[in-house]
């Protein structure tokens, strides 16, 4: 007797066998049909093991739960009704449909092509002769699989990842079966009007055992039936069988196996060639005719609009006209290149001449020749009545201009081309221009101001040609108020030119690292600094300045005030120069918020003699403060004496969100000293939801709880909670991580895996950014620099999505493993994607820097998946995982890899997040409420554990 388990889907980890069952049935049809249902009684964990993050295993073979109804029984106990599929079926998610498919060679082959992308494989196939074989419409996978089985006149045979076609399943040795003796006949089938392969009509009957005896799929079977008056033999063509009932079966025999019947699938042999790139051609209500080509390079498309040659990516989704007919115009268009081969030919054959000025066909002038560029806007501005400032650029005579325009709009002038001809757009559409005379002159505005911001040229210099950079618009005399960058061959050279005189200022830098010019002497680097920190009401920083070559300086530099109390402060800063009060800071006042805040000094000091120089820095508050005097002391054309960069600011909450528990809606908060609080829950109860981090607010969104979520919650500084819009789709197990000014949620899952992308800027305004290259859940995200990066996830993939703060999607270098159910945190000028699964538990780890450059640094000390990651001041944690596990793994910014204390109790689907010198490690399988935190000396604590135990719940920073 074969019991019904709950696994973890991907990792196949057994999680609960099903004891108590009221009823059950796995149902199997050749070359068709092949389920499972039953009814259990629910308990707490069996409760929250019936969805779509775990399947069964029943006979050695998986199932996906498609479907559940949860109520009670007579009883009184609850119970649910649960329909599952074989996995299999994931071949009829839209994500593996096949546009069109052409192979041939080998049985098994093909059903290899067919299979490839989709984490099935081909088992057994019985068929050697080799085959043409061929689909010109969309279709599934799995109707495309069982298509090919019946054009090969085999029987498809299913087990967990693997498929096999047989010439025929079951015992090819009849079994006996009589009415009334081993058998029960429920009902039976005559139908004339059809005949099996000997011509016999079609006969089926629908039995139930009542003596048992083995009996399975595809066997072949005697009945006395002589009261029909044939003799024909009978297979057993569809059976359900009870997993918890040995003696219990019900099939159905019969004279015929139902299958496909299609000619025009099949290709005579001799018309295919290996290697040779096919045409699919199909008909379809949104294109019309379509010939494509099998590799997605080339497409013809014929319908009552479009008449069009196009050229596509090789994705299948995204095509170019290059060669079309515009039915509005009457025109062809052509949008490629022209050879002079070409144009020489066009021009003997046709009364045509080609003219060395190329006109654009768009409502916009681009000047483009061999020789010249121009991207002004204005034609298409006056066209469009808009007399908006332009910016553009034209380059003629190894000569670069970046210019910038105005116009009142009151003026108008014809445009002319290079040689001095008005241009006529050749009708009204505004399309096409040349220099024939027609009723419509190409016209625009005439610009009263065009100033040349910046150019790039070359200018001849003692006989040798330099580059030269002019910055710019100036004063309107010569070169008066422009600045110039000059590429010399020993060195470089800045001049800037006095906006009234045109007197130069300059300095050269040589290859022995001089600085020369006039007035202005060598930088001074002998300095002395002092420490930055203090805590009282008075404090005096004296700074030493040595050997400063320059008569006129400048000081500069932050005072950051913090009271020590819950109340505003009173500063007063006096700054001395050689014991000298500088006028400007003599005793001046600042109020102070009592959340603190910093002054800016930026003063210039009295002419003094070259030489050694003492600042003085006084400041009073007339309450406890803390202070930090951040700052530098400098002369004209020197460098800082000191500059100490502002720390960065930190986050002030962990908040750990949702989880499965049966379902939550908690939060909990920690704040920098790891005191727990727990602010407004979630709006909904969800698990498998991704949370990140913008501006002021934590984001927690999609998630799943019996349904697909789209909710988004939102948690400012102050832990108050605002619901923004939803996510375009709802969805669970996706992935987040923060870029610029936006938190983006990517990937997850529907029932189907989706590539979808929001994003939120900082005032919570949802838009929707180009989709993930690859459609997946289960994917981890991290940020580095200029990007978020989305990698990995269970489809199996190892592809990596980088968007900037632009939100432009690029696909750096893949991971080093394909695998899902991995992690990923920051480090210095890395993000890091460790551990998972595909096919095997992973302990690769991937390091992207901000050029995204890929490097695989140590790897985990040991292979797991659903872990986690997280970040502290120097590191990237990995902690948990599958096992469960307690390891953690630190890496460092040199990407060092060390092993700090383990968690203080194994687990997985745990989630973790960092506030100010911590890493949180809370939750996890089995439903724990642990919290360890690690600082930044990686020494592990426990603080207060979460207020629910729980497990797949997401971490955020705040």
């Amino acid at each position: 007797m074969s019991k019904i388990k709950i696994l973890i889907d991907g990792t196949f980890v057994e999680q609960k066998i099903l004891e108590r069952i009221l009823g059950s049935a796995r149902h199997e049809k050749i070359n068709s049909d092949y389920t499972l249902s039953f009814t259990t009684y629910l308990d707490g964990e069996i409760t929250e093991l019936i969805n779509p993050n775990y399947i069964v295993e029943e006979n050695d073979d998986y199932f996906d739960f498609v479907y559940y109804k949860k109520g009670q029984s007579e009883d009184g106990e609850l119970t649910a009704e649960v329909e599952c599929e074989h996995i299999s079926y994931r071949l009829n998610e839209e994500e593996y449909d096949l546009e069109y498919f052409t192979e041939l060679g080998t049985p098994v082959y093909i059903l290899e092509k067919l299979l490839e992308g989709t984490g099935f494989t081909a088992g057994t196939v019985e068929f050697t002769e080799e085959a043409a074989y061929s689909l010109q419409e969309t279709t599934s996978r799995r109707m495309a699989l069982m298509d090919f089985v019946d054009y090969l006149g085999g029987e498809a045979y299913f087990n967990k990842f693997t498929v096999s076609i047989l010439v025929s399943r079951g015992s090819q040795e009849p079994k006996d079966l009589t009415s009334g003796r081993n058998i029960e006949i429920i009902d039976k089938i005559f139908d004339k009007r059809g005949k099996d392969k000997d011509g016999n009509p079609l006969i089926s009957y629908t039995c139930s055992l009542i003596k048992p005896m083995e009996i399975n799929l595809g066997d072949i079977v005697s009945l006395d039936y002589a009261t029909l008056e044939i003799d024909v033999s009978l297979r057993v063509v569809s059976i359900s069988k009870d997993p918890y009932d040995s003696e219990f079966a019900e099939f159905e025999i019969g004279n015929f196996v139902p299958g496909l019947e299609d000619d025009a699938r099949k290709i005579e042999v001799n018309t295919l060639y290996k290697n040779k790139t096919y045409y699919g051609a199909r008909i379809s209500p949104e294109n019309g005719f379509e010939s494509i080509r099998s590799d997605n390079m080339a497409r013809g498309v014929f319908n009552a609009e479009l008449f069009a040659l196009q050229a596509g990516d090789g994705s299948g989704g995204n095509w170019t006209n290059k060669l079309y007919f515009d039915p509005v115009s009457g025109k062809y268009i052509f949008d490629g290149e022209l050879s002079a081969t070409l144009i020489s030919a066009l021009e003997a054959e046709f009364d045509v001449t080609i003219v060395q000025n190329l006109y654009a066909g768009k409502a916009y002038i681009a000047d483009l020749t061999v020789d010249r560029i121009n991207t002004s806007d204005a034609v298409g501005n006056y066209l469009a009545s808009n007399t908006d400032d332009i910016d553009y650029f034209y380059g003629q005579d190894g000569e670069l201009v970046f210019v910038i325009a105005s116009t009142t709009g009151t003026n108008t002038i014809q445009v002319n081309d290079r040689d001095g001809n008005p241009l006529y757009w050749t009708d009204d559409t505004y399309i096409a221009s040349s220099t024939e005379v027609t009723s419509y002159p190409v016209m625009r505005y005439v610009y009263e101001i065009e100033l040349e911001k910046t150019s790039i040229k070359f200018q001849e210099i003692d006989s040798t040609k330099i580059p030269v950079i002019t910055l710019g618009a100036g004063t309107g005399t010569d070169k008066n108020g422009k600045t110039e960058i000059a590429k010399l061959i020993d060195g470089f050279r800045i001049t800037y030119y006095d906006g009234v005189t045109g007197d130069e200022s300059y300095f050269i830098m040589n290859d022995d690292g001089n600085i020369i010019s006039p007035g202005i002497n060598p930088i001074d680097t002998d300095k002395n600094t002092v420490a930055l920190a203090f805590s009282a009401t008075k404090v005096t920083r004296t700074i030493n300045f040595s050997n400063i070559q320059s008569t006129y300086q400048m000081i500069f530099g932050a005072i950051t005030v913090e009271p020590d109390t819950a109340s505003d402060a009173n500063v007063i800063v006096t700054i001395k120069q050689n014991g000298v009060t500088l006028d400007e800071y003599n005793g001046r006042t600042f109020n102070i918020d009592q959340d603190g805040d910093t002054i800016a000094i930026a003063v210039n000091t009295p002419s003094v003699e070259k030489g050694d120089h003492t600042v003085e820095i006084d400041i009073t508050s007339d309450i406890a403060s803390t202070v930090a005097i951040n700052g530098f002391f400098a002369s004209v054309q020197q460098f800082p004496v000191e500059y100490i960069p502002p720390s960065p600011v930190g986050y002030t909450y962990a908040l750990f969100g949702g989880g499965q528990a049966i379902g939550s809606n908690v939060v909990d908060a920690y704040d920098t000293s790891l005191t727990r609080t727990i602010p407004t829950a979630l709006s909904s109860t969800r698990f498998n939801l991704a949370g990140a981090s913008v501006g002021d607010y934590a984001l927690f969104g999609g998630g799943y709880d019996g349904g697909y979520r789209s909710t988004v919650d939102a948690y400012d500084a102050s832990l108050t909670r605002t619901t923004p819009t939803v996510l375009s789709l709802a969805r669970a197990s996706l992935a987040a991580a923060s870029v610029g000014d936006y938190a983006l949620f990517g990937g997850g899952y529907t029932g189907s895996h989706r590539a979808t992308v929001d994003a939120y800027d900082t005032s919570l305004t949802r838009t929707i950014p180009t989709a993930l290259s690859v459609a997946r859940r289960f994917l981890a995200a991290a940020s580095v620099g200029d990007y978020a990066l989305f990698g990995g996830g269970r489809n199996y993939t190892n592809v990596v999505d980088a968007y900037d703060t632009s939100l432009t999607r690029t696909t750096p270098t893949v991971l080093a493993a394909t695998s899902g159910y991995l992690a990923a945190a920051s480090v210095g000028d890395y993000a890091l994607f460790g551990g998972g699964y595909g096919g095997a538990y992973r302990n690769t780890v991937s390091a992207y820097d901000t050029s995204l450059t890929r490097t695989t640094p140590t790897a985990l000390s040991s292979a797991r998946a659903y872990l986690v990651g997280a970040s502290v001041e120097g590191y990237a944690l990995f902690g948990g995982g599958s096992g469960p596990s307690s390891v953690v793994d630190a890496y460092d910014t040199s990407l060092t890899r060390t092993i700090p204390t383990a968690l203080s109790a194994g687990r997985d689907f745990l989630a973790a997040a960092s506030v100010g010198d911590y890493a949180l490690f809370g939750g996890g399988l089995t439903y724990s409420n642990v919290v360890d935190a690690y600082d930044t000396s990686l020494t592990r604590t426990t603080p207060t554990a979460l207020s629910s135990a729980r497990k797949d719940l997401v971490g955020v920073s705040a």
